[in-house]
């Protein structure tokens, strides 16, 4: 009887790990760097350009109004000799508002910047993603993998370009 179980539960581990094997075996995989499709996708490159001129305009009125800032700073030093101590500290006391408020400005304005770069490449993401999907459909491939989280894959198995040309046409 004893015997008889052993042979059984053999069969059955024989069978299951028969049976794994060919699973693995049907499983088609592939690999495709994102990053790299979306940061050559040209509507990406160019909905950075849009972001970069709008940035670069606050920049040049930030600048316009930090020179201002620069110059109130030097006529205070230039009539500072004139003016009693209490006015000395109001007109310094607004200047170092003034500078906080532009500070704050420009960490806001950087802040929108990486949150509008973020969302840009995010939306267009979801599209690479689209093209992965019909592209693994048509192709039959069981599991396709982001490059940035694979640490090791045979060259073979890099859908990149194929996902590239897909989406660029």
């Amino acid at each position: 009887m004893r015997r008889n179980l052993s042979l059984i539960l053999g069969a059955v581990f024989f069978i299951a790990i028969f049976s794994v094997n060919s699973t693995f075996a049907e499983i088609k995989v592939a690999i495709v760097d994102v990053n790299e499709v979306v940061e050559n996708y040209q509507e990406f490159k160019d909905g950075l350009d849009k972001l970069k001129t709008d940035f670069i305009a606050k920049q040049t009125d930030l600048d316009d109004k930090m020179r201002q800032l620069a110059e109130k700073e030097a006529n205070l030093k230039k009539t500072a000799s004139v003016m009693d101590d209490s006015k000395k500290e109001q007109v310094r006391a607004e200047l170092e508002a003034e500078f906080q408020k532009l500070q704050k400005l420009f960490n806001e304005y950087q802040m929108d910047l990486s949150e509008k770069e973020k969302n840009l490449f995010e939306k267009l993401e979801q599209k690479v993603l689209f093209v992965v999907e019909d592209i693994a459909k048509d192709k039959k491939y069981t599991v396709v993998l982001k490059k940035q989280a694979t640490l090791y894959y045979d060259k073979s198995l890099d859908i990149t370009k194929q996902v590239q040309d897909r989406l660029y046409k």
